[in-house]
């Protein structure tokens, strides 16, 4: 069985060519891990954004507002290989 948690940092940035406006970052955990069975069978899962917390893929500043790009909410992945 192998597991492992990945954690991500986004700096914060500014999001016009001013500099006035920011998107403050974020930091995010994703846990993932399989476990095989035999030789040819291993069941996998991943969970991004292990806290769900909110983010932004991307965020800018147009047409005189900000603009959030939402990341996706806790999410589970579940999958079989076989060989």
């Amino acid at each position: 069985m192998a597991k492992s948690i990945t954690w991500v940092h986004l700096h914060e940035y500014y999001t016009n060519p001013e500099n006035t406006n920011q998107y403050p970052g974020h930091h995010l955990i994703h846990w993932h891990g399989q476990f095989r069975l035999s030789d040819q069978v291993a069941f996998f899962f991943r969970v991004h954004n292990l806290t769900d917390k909110a983010y932004a893929e991307r965020a800018d500043f147009a047409f005189g507002n900000e603009r959030f790009f939402v990341g996706l909410p806790r999410s589970l992945y579940l999958g079989v290989r076989f060989r």
